[in-house]
């Protein structure tokens, strides 16, 4: 199978109705679909959903995905924080730079 036919298959952000402002939040920046495929391994995409219902205060849709995430709890909580690392490691590059 293709690289194109996987990733019709992944479930993402995108089909839940990321907004912009939700979009920054998540990543501090703006993506397309196809740039969202090619920055983020398949392994983040619940882990995002999750992330993206936590933001919108919505805790049973968090929880669902949350179930999701193959793995032992502290694998699942692993990688919530790990993608939150990333996102603020990235922030603070981006800070450095504009100094």
């Amino acid at each position: 199978m293709g690289k194109k036919k996987k990733d019709k298959e992944r479930e993402t952000v995108f089909d839940h109705g990321i907004t912009e402002e939700e979009m920054e939040q998540l990543f501090l920046k703006k993506y397309t679909k196809e740039e969202y495929l090619e920055d983020y391994l398949p392994s983040a995409d619940l882990v995002l959903i999750c992330k993206l219902y936590k933001l919108r205060g919505d805790e049973k849709k968090m929880m669902e995905y949350y179930n999701k995430i193959p793995g032992p709890e502290y694998e699942k909580i692993w990688l919530i924080m790990k993608t939150c690392y990333e996102v603020a490691e990235e922030y603070m590059k981006k800070g450095k730079e504009e100094d």
